[in-house]
Parts: structure tokens; sequence; C-alpha cells
């Protein structure tokens, strides 16, 4: 009987159908400048497990390479083809940065811009090399696998996630779950990198491998809090005590950190001293 009344509805019955799959109803986003600007936020509270949002995809790449997405691009109508421009963030990052690479390069690695752009007009698609720069900036930076939508693309990194992605290739749709309670009015944030490894590290280490992968250095709650990772004795009250470095803030450099004690409360300001014994202390270890 089901398989039946499916097959009754007309086009634009199904068109409805399909678009009320999506729920993104009890997310918003707002300017969050220590995340980098428009960032999707809870608009409800939700337990471990419960679903945060669902959208369909607004266009899924076969594959990684830049030449797979900027042609998946091509496939699109135009007005699609403006949403991805416009919708998504697409500026270059300050510094280079491995997401960006294929735009800055004149080396062939047989992915570049240019390469891309070359092999394009071979197949007779009419693009211009700023607009291939512009598309691949737009998937390395804001793709989760190899999908773009406009609210997952919004979920900032966070090295303290309370958000797992998952991309259903086949139907087209990107699903957010809580993996952690999430409060009303908090940002919703998942873990951009590969290497999981990367999780048990200072703020120090993640901050710079993800400038050097993404262009930015975090700045969600963990990395804005005293760095449990980096924990030294202190020197006062010996193994009584810790010492933890103080969280990162905007525009402040890594020096101007400041290391305190958790118990006997004996602040130090300067990052070289206590980075010197740390590499002292994983020699030991």
């Amino acid at each position: 009987f089901l398989t039946l009344a499916v097959a009754s509805l007309s086009l634009p019955q199904m068109t409805v159908l399909t678009m009320a799959l999506d729920n993104t109803a009890d997310v918003s986003i707002q300017d969050l400048p220590e995340l980098g600007g428009a960032a999707a936020v809870a608009k409800a509270a939700f337990k471990a497990g419960q679903q945060v949002f669902r959208e369909k995809a607004l266009v899924i790449a076969p594959s990684a390479t830049n030449l797979a997405r900027v042609r998946a691009y091509c496939q699109l109508e135009d007005a699609q083809r403006r949403i991805l421009r416009e919708t998504f963030f697409s500026e270059a990052p300050a510094v280079r940065c491995a997401a960006t690479a294929a735009c800055e390069t004149a080396e062939a690695t047989g992915d570049t811009a240019f390469e891309v752009l070359a092999a394009l007009h071979r197949e007779g698609w009419d693009l211009e090399l700023p607009e291939v720069e512009e598309v691949i900036r737009v998937w390395n930076l804001n793709a989760y696998d190899n999908a773009l939508a406009p609210v997952a693309c919004k979920v900032s990194h966070s090295c303290a996630p309370n958000l797992s992605i998952r991309v259903d290739a086949e139907s087209g749709i990107i699903e957010g779950t809580a993996c952690r309670s999430i409060a009303a009015g908090e940002s919703l944030g998942s873990w951009y990198l590969q290497d999981t490894g990367l999780w048990w590290m200072g703020a120090d280490v993640r901050r710079t491998f993800l400038l050097q992968d993404r262009g930015f250095q975090c700045l969600c709650i963990r990395c804005r809090s005293p760095d449990q990772c980096r924990a030294l004795p202190c020197d006062a009250c010996g193994a009584l005590g810790s010492v933890l470095p103080s969280g990162h803030k905007m525009d402040a450099r890594p020096e101007g950190l400041t290391w305190s004690c958790q118990k006997c409360g004996r602040e130090a300001s300067g990052d070289a001293l206590r980075s010197s014994a740390e590499v002292q202390l994983t020699q030991r270890v």
C-alpha cells in the first residue's frame, strides 16, 4: 500500500515530501567573532544522542579532489551556483594553509586551480580562474566529507565537540547529532580534523595544526580554558600542585599566557620557560 501511495504522488508533492525531511528549526546562525563569524547555535537544549538538525545537502561531490568538486559545482543550476558562492565561507585565510594551497601555487600537482581550470575548459565548461579558486576555497573550508549544506557548514570546529556530523551520500542528507548534552544558546561544534590523536594534545599543538591545515587558530571553549593537557608539577609546592597555562584569547600572543598553580595559586607569565620544561619532560617520558 505504501509503495502504491508514494508512486501516485505528483512531482510537486514528492518535492514537498523531500523538503519536509529537513529539520533545522532548532538551530540559529549568529555572529560569534571568537569562532570566526557566522556560527551555528542551538536554540533548544538537547540530550546526548538527540538529533539537532537534518538537512538536504546542496551538492555532494563523488570524490575529494578539487577537480571532482568544481565539476560538481559546474553541474548545478545557475541559482544553486550562486547559493554555493554566497552562502558558504570563501574568504582566503590570512595565512597559507593546506585547505587553500591549490589556489596559491603554480607548481603542477595534478589538482591545482590552474590545472582544474584547464581540465574543465577541455570538457567545455566556461569558467574563469577567480571563480575556480573561490569554489575550491568553498569546498575545502566548508565541506563535510564531500558534501556542502547551508546549516552544517556553520558548525564550528571545537576541541570539545558537542555535535557529531553524519553524511549519507546516497540520500544526500546531513545529520547533526548531540554527542553530549547541549544547552540552549550554546554554539555547535564538531571535530574537523582527521587525526583524532590531536585531541589529546595541548592547545598550542592543536591551534598550530589548525592554522597550518585550515588557516585559523581555534578559540573554542576548551582552547579558551586552562590547558589540562599541559599540566606540569608546581616548582613552588612540588608534586602537591599542577601548573596550567591560561586559556588563549583573541589577538593574544602565546608568550602572553599566564601559568598558575591550581593548589597554591602561584602565577608566572610567559610560555618559553614552561615550554622548555615540557620538552624535557617529554624526552624523559
